[in-house]
């Protein structure tokens, strides 16, 4: 992966990413490339889109949460590592939690994060409605996991009171957010545009009432 592209990509977010975290993308990139060919992990493989769609993708959360005074996050369905792998590598001193319930994918998270040397980001295999950590997290966010309904309510048990669930949705947010019992929550819609391709994403922000 080219750095200077990851680092300018990532520069409207006002991340400066270090040289040790340019190259841990990159590592994240080849590995992912790699593995996907034995096992179904993404069907992004090339390295530019992986650096938009999944990296891009996934740090774009930053500049929304940043006036929310959290130290723990819970990435739900993390599949290959998104957002929760990068959202670790940019934030070394923040604590990831990455919770997947397929055995295959989770032993890819462990190697992964082993490889990349991530001492702030822990793996575990689970479900979320029967996860049980020995804490509650400060951000519980999810990409492509499932709809609003399913993700927001068992993932409110494990939510700080201060707290705030993420989803985050493509342009058909819509029908899903109709259906979904919104008792209890606060709901706060943002959307940012992934650069060069051009495509619009959308966090719906749930906070607790």
């Amino acid at each position: 992966m080219d750095d200077h592209f990851l680092k300018n990509l990532t520069k409207p977010l006002g991340l400066h990413l270090t040289n040790d975290q340019l190259n841990q993308f990159g590592q994240y990139a080849d590995t992912l490339v790699q593995w996907n060919k034995k096992m179904n992990i993404t069907r992004i493989t090339s390295i530019q889109d992986i650096a938009i769609k999944h990296f891009f993708d996934s740090l774009a959360v930053l500049p929304f949460i940043n006036h929310i005074a959290y130290e723990s996050i819970l990435d739900v369905g993390s599949g290959g590592g998104f957002p929760g792998i990068p959202l670790g590598i940019a934030q070394p001193h923040k604590q990831i939690t990455l919770v997947d319930a397929s055995r295959k994918r989770v032993h890819f998270l462990k190697y992964v994060t082993n490889l990349l040397g991530t001492k702030n980001i822990h793996v575990f295999h689970d479900r979320l409605e029967l996860f049980k950590p020995n804490i509650l997290f400060d951000i519980i966010i999810s990409r492509a996991f499932s709809d609003i309904t399913c993700f927001a309510m068992p993932a409110k048990k494990l939510l700080q009171a201060s707290g705030r669930i993420i989803a985050m949705k493509g342009q058909k947010y819509s029908d899903e957010l109709q259906q979904f019992n919104s008792t209890g929550f606060q709901i706060t819609i943002e959307s940012y545009t992934l650069p060069i391709i051009y495509q619009k994403r959308f966090l719906i922000m749930l906070g607790l009432q």
